[in-house]
């Protein structure tokens, strides 16, 4: 059946030229097959997309240019709507002239060609790929959100039952001085546990709209080491974890907000010495370099697979617990660390040469701040 247009004066175009005429001047794609759903025709924006002439397709058939993933379902779906005469609609990847793809939407219905009954099918296929990408990123935002509420709703609850038990020996009456002494030292840790937890969920909503200011002074590499180890040590104690400090320009100034570099160095150090085991050792070097600041933290625990060496960073993703009773976190920390350094024109990146052996951190900022960005 020939798809050239050709009209004779006062007759109306053939089926295939009309489909032909109309077709090539639509921007979707055409497709028209026999009842067998064998290909018959495609049109120029279709055949520019997929690169293959409709010989080639007939040889090969439509499923010819699914995604892998997509072609039984395709295929099915095809010889049902084949079966019952009825339209239907299908979303599949199509592969591009590149062996890319890109999501489809395709309708397709039943035709009278030739004055007789529903002897072929037409489809147009409309490009959803945007939008089949953006409903992605909602589901996935969506069972963040969850993970991180149940997450949330999880630490919370250690520290709030620790201060109700606390509150209820302190104010028994047969508590001695030394006993409310020391519950009031459990209730004043766990508060400041539950701070941090609301400051990390306050940073979450910062980071996802870019909402986080700065405030940039000039401070020195020794004062912020100093600020980052009082910020980091209760974890430290509580780990018995040993520090090695080197500060190889202590005197050396930069422009920065001091307490968001701490706050990022903050939680790069806890997070070393949380997945590493009790009083282990971890290096923190300090230098300048090329006129940046050079924050390196090394530790020598879990270690990192190298395929999560880029997706650490992102919101919500936790490392592996170092070990059965470890505080697992909110999975925040490295995110806001990683956004810090970016607002300064800087970076973090990890490094580690696999599980079991040791992570190694590198913030590098500007000594001067780019205050126009």
């Amino acid at each position: 059946m020939t798809l050239n247009f050709s009209q004779t004066a006062g007759r109306s175009a053939s089926f295939p030229d009309a489909v032909s005429l109309i077709g090539d001047a639509l921007r979707d794609f055409v497709w028209v097959s026999t009842w067998n759903g064998d290909p018959l025709y495609q049109n120029r924006p279709a055949a520019h997309y997929s690169g293959c002439t409709t010989v080639e397709l007939q040889k090969r058939g439509w499923s010819s240019l699914c995604h892998p993933d997509d072609q039984a379902r395709f295929e099915q779906t095809w010889q049902a709507a084949i079966t019952s005469g009825d339209p239907f609609e299908l979303e599949f990847r199509v592969r591009r002239r590149d062996g890319a793809y890109r999501w489809f939407l395709a309708k397709v219905s039943p035709i009278d060609a030739n004055g007789a009954e529903h002897t072929h099918w037409i489809a147009t296929l409309i490009d959803v790929h945007r939008h089949r990408l953006l409903e992605s990123e909602l589901h996935r935002a969506v069972r963040h959100r969850d993970e991180f509420l149940a997450t949330l709703a999880h630490e919370l609850r250690t520290p709030l039952q620790a201060i109700r038990q606390a509150l209820s020996v302190a104010q028994s009456p047969m508590a001695s001085a030394e006993i409310s002494m020391k519950m009031h030292a459990i209730v004043d840790r766990q508060l400041k546990l539950l701070l941090r937890f609301t400051n990390d969920s306050l940073d979450v909503s910062r980071v996802r709209w870019n909402a986080m200011a700065l405030i940039p002074s000039s401070v020195t590499l020794a004062a912020i080491v100093a600020d980052t180890l009082e910020r980091a040590r209760p974890l430290i104690e509580e780990q018995s974890a040993a520090i090695e400090v080197d500060v190889l320009d202590p005197d050396c100034e930069v422009i920065a907000d001091h307490e968001r570099i701490v706050q990022a160095l903050g939680n790069v150090l806890n997070n070393a010495v949380k997945y590493s085991p009790a009083g282990a050792r971890v290096h923190f070097r300090v230098h300048c370099e090329d006129s940046q600041a050079v924050f390196a933290v090394r530790d020598w625990g879990c270690g990192l697979e190298p395929q999560r060496l880029s997706e650490i960073f992102d919101l919500f993703t936790r490392a592996p617990r170092g070990s059965a009773d470890r505080p697992e976190g909110l999975g925040v920390g490295l995110a806001v660390a990683q956004h810090v350094a970016m607002l300064h024109g800087g970076s973090l990146v990890a490094a580690s040469e696999g599980l079991g052996l040791g992570s190694c951190f590198t913030l590098r900022i500007p000594l001067a701040l780019d205050v126009s960005q």
